[in-house]
């Protein structure tokens, strides 16, 4: 599998479904591989400690003590920028092994992150997806109109309705931020025993949540992009030693017009071949057979 199959053979890989990867050919593009991009990154320590501080990645491999000076606490900068970071380099290895399998772009996008190695200082990405290439002179022209390689993490589905109605994927543009939320003492005795809101937690989940968005949506606008579909947010904890840390990172695919109008798709009526109260109803059944 290291090596490329000979020209014409057709032969290709996919992670996507049956029905995916027939509406990506009624799209007018194939498959190409299933395509993969990964990245071990030093995201900085797990430690917290009693100034409410991290260790976090300096200059040049360096450590420094990151303090949070909020009331409520605050962000871990730094560690926000690696996780970034660490997804991007992904993401770049994934284009780069897109545009070596003959594909102009990746459909189907799925992006993990699990901790490698005994603490959480170190974590793994992983980007995987199918690169698909043009196969007829429409979709030539519409790869052309596009930035290449383009990604998108949207299903084959929606991507073939995308395309339908004259939009074609970008990018998958991604905001992350790691927040900290530090714990008072005097506020979780009364929690125990009185039904309360914990604002302090409320009020970093709020930030957190925003500055995940505007950074995803930064994204978006430095591309030039017309908008963003399909947006996902993941809330994790990771392995960083403390449950008042928390990461939230959203995704979405950047999109762009490339039809001199937008076109609207007409549902359709689809009438299944099964009859599902024959074979559900008991009378029915009976009848059937008589």
């Amino acid at each position: 599998m290291s090596r490329q199959p000979p020209a014409g053979t057709g032969f290709f890989s996919s992670d996507l479904s049956v029905d995916e990867s027939l509406l990506v050919e009624s799209a007018g593009f194939g498959a190409r591989a299933f395509v993969i991009g990964s990245c071990v990154y030093h995201t900085g320590s797990s430690y917290v400690g009693p100034g409410y501080g991290m260790m976090v990645p300096g200059p040049a491999g360096a450590s420094r003590m990151a303090g949070l000076g909020g009331a409520w606490g605050g962000e871990f900068e730094a560690t926000s920028a690696a996780m970034r970071d660490g997804r991007r380099l992904a993401l770049r290895r994934l284009g780069e092994h897109c545009s070596a399998s003959g594909g102009v772009g990746v459909v189907g996008v799925r992006i993990t992150s699990d901790s490698f190695g005994e603490t959480g200082a170190t974590r793994r990405f992983l980007a995987i997806g199918t690169a698909i290439g043009p196969d007829s002179a429409a979709a030539r022209s519409l790869a052309d109109h596009a930035r290449l390689p383009f990604m998108s993490h949207l299903s084959g589905q929606d991507f073939y309705l995308l395309v339908q109605a004259g939009y074609m994927p970008v990018d998958v543009v991604i905001g992350s931020c790691v927040i900290y939320a530090r714990a008072q003492s005097f506020v979780n005795t009364v929690a125990n025993t009185k039904n309360m809101e914990l604002e302090t937690f409320t009020k970093a989940l709020y930030t957190a949540r925003e500055l995940a968005m505007e950074r995803m949506q930064s994204e978006v606008i430095a591309l030039g992009a017309d908008g963003v579909v399909g947006v996902e947010m993941v809330e994790a904890a990771h392995n960083w030693g403390s449950a008042s840390i928390t990461e939230f990172f959203v995704l979405g695919t950047a999109i762009r017009q490339v039809s001199s109008e937008h076109r609207k798709l007409l549902p359709r009526l689809v009438v299944p071949l099964e009859d599902t109260v024959v074979r559900t109803s008991p009378s029915s059944i009976v009848r059937e057979h008589q």
